[in-house]
């Protein structure tokens, strides 16, 4: 297919993503992202044309995977703009968050324990390719 494979051994997971899309793992700025002096995974994939992130895996900064820690991912909304449940994904512990933001734009959000680290997966709601992305999405540790 026409799709190449993200990997990252050292935090063990990967995914496929289109040719057609630009795969960033740096933060806006170009930088390497440092949390607590350690190097944390964000790795985003946008339409090369378009623009727009529509999947993007990262590390939070959460040491604890709870309610409140991730309520407090998106500060002060409104219990409208807000769903959170717990549930299984991949067969770990997690929760999934369905967010929409100021401009109204509709993500799921899954935050993810594995093992020590806290794993947090965006997916842009309607997208088809972030669907698809998120199909291939596996830990590999």
């Amino acid at each position: 297919s026409n799709w190449q494979t993200y990997s990252n051994e050292e935090y063990g997971f990967e995914f496929k993503y289109p040719r057609s899309t630009v795969l960033n793992s740096a933060d806006e700025f170009g930088n390497d992202i440092a949390v607590d002096g350690a190097i944390s995974v964000s790795v985003e994939v946008q339409y090369a044309q378009k623009g727009g992130v529509i999947f993007s895996v990262r590390d939070p900064g959460i040491s604890n995977l709870t309610v409140d820690s991730i309520k407090n991912q998106f500060g002060d909304t409104s219990k409208d703009d807000i769903m959170l449940a717990a549930i299984q994904v991949f067969g770990f512990e997690g929760y999934k968050v369905i967010f929409k933001n100021m401009i109204g734009v509709v993500s799921d959000f899954y935050f993810i324990k594995m093992g020590s680290k806290i794993f947090e997966l965006t997916v842009i709601q309607n997208e088809v390719v972030a669907s698809q992305i998120l199909a291939t999405f596996k830990f590999t540790l």
